[in-house]
């Protein structure tokens, strides 16, 4: 997988942010991290309108990710911190 791109979303009243993995139609379905209460939380099917993601006011870019090697990474240092047990 590419790269994508971390999206701020500014309609949010608190720390939102989505990161599109694909779009169907008139909606893009990605993983949204948020901090509405407090704590962080994940959201794997998170939805907005596409056309909303495009809107670079209200969702600017933020950054990028490679989340396929973000995840193996994870995974690795999870394993290899279990191992050193």
């Amino acid at each position: 997988m590419a790269r994508c791109n971390i999206y701020k979303n500014l309609w949010a009243g608190y720390d939102c942010y989505f990161v599109r993995m694909y779009t169907n139609g008139r909606m893009a379905t990605g993983i949204k991290v948020h901090n509405a209460y407090g704590d962080w939380r994940v959201e794997y099917n998170a939805q907005f309108y596409a056309q909303d993601i495009k809107d670079p006011v209200h969702f600017p870019v933020v950054g990028k990710i490679d989340i396929n090697q973000s995840i193996i990474s994870a995974v690795l240092a999870t394993v290899e911190e279990q191992e050193a047990r």
